[in-house]
């Protein structure tokens, strides 16, 4: 395809401005874009009806450190947290719900907290789902990233992670490539974040099957009471293919 001349900075239209939609616009910005951001809410939520915080890596760390000026602002004011929300939908718990969980709660938790579910007088349930990795994330300038590229079950603190870094890579792949070359830089974008992407959502959701015991391909389950301290290795969030090294963000 041959290449075009454009004049004047290039323009993109963010749709949400979750995490995901503010990390992209700022991503853009830096990389010479003028940037609008259509969100339908009209002021930010004011708290998380499932009490959920955000975990962010060192490479997330590393990254919001490098777009804000005081790079040590994320450590002082956050508190490493291994839970995010992710995606999920909470609904009202039936008395049968509740009596089935008590039950379960006295059988796999220690007695405490045992009791605190017990004693908890308005119990929810909080619906956990995610999506097959994706086979693609852009369709001509259309670009997915964050939950609507794909939804991540919490168990693996991915979900905000995965949005910054896309984010990241995205603004780097448009800085190197420019509009003229738009379809190579969203090429590079896909070719750098589909492989990390599947490999995360596939261990995220082997996490969730592993602590909440449900069946895996070969029909067993997952008992931390029975478990050697090497399958319980499993669970740590190290283990999340590049937690530890970092993904790429450029080729």
């Amino acid at each position: 395809m041959e290449s075009k001349k454009v004049s004047g900075a290039p323009k993109a239209v963010v749709v949400g401005g979750s995490i995901a939609g503010l990390s992209c616009a700022h991503a853009l910005i830096s990389a010479g874009w003028q940037v609008t951001v259509i969100e339908k809410s009209s002021a930010a939520p004011s708290g998380s009806p499932t009490g959920a915080g955000l975990a962010l890596d060192p490479q997330s760390v590393e990254i919001v450190g490098r777009w804000i000026s005081n790079p040590d602002l994320v450590r002082e004011i956050t508190l490493p947290l291994p839970i995010d929300l992710g995606k999920s939908m909470t609904l009202k718990a039936s008395d049968d719900m509740i009596q089935r969980m008590i039950e379960e709660a006295e059988k796999v938790w220690v007695p405490e907290l045992a009791k605190v579910m017990k004693e908890t007088k308005q119990p929810f349930i909080n619906v956990i789902y995610d999506a097959d990795p994706p086979t693609k994330l852009f369709w001509d300038k259309v670009v997915l990233v964050g939950d609507a590229a794909h939804p991540v079950v919490p168990n693996g603190a991915r979900s905000t992670n995965m949005s910054i870094q896309d984010a990241e890579t995205l603004g780097l792949c448009l800085k190197k490539w420019g509009l003229e070359d738009l379809a190579d830089a969203l090429r590079e974008f896909q070719t750098i974040r589909h492989p990390v992407i599947t490999k995360q959502v596939l261990h995220s959701r082997l996490m969730g099957l592993l602590r909440q015991g449900l069946p895996l391909q070969d029909n067993t389950a997952f008992d931390p009471k029975a478990a050697s301290p090497e399958e319980c290795e499993r669970l740590q969030f190290r283990n999340m293919p590049y937690f530890e090294h970092g993904a790429p963000t450029c080729i």
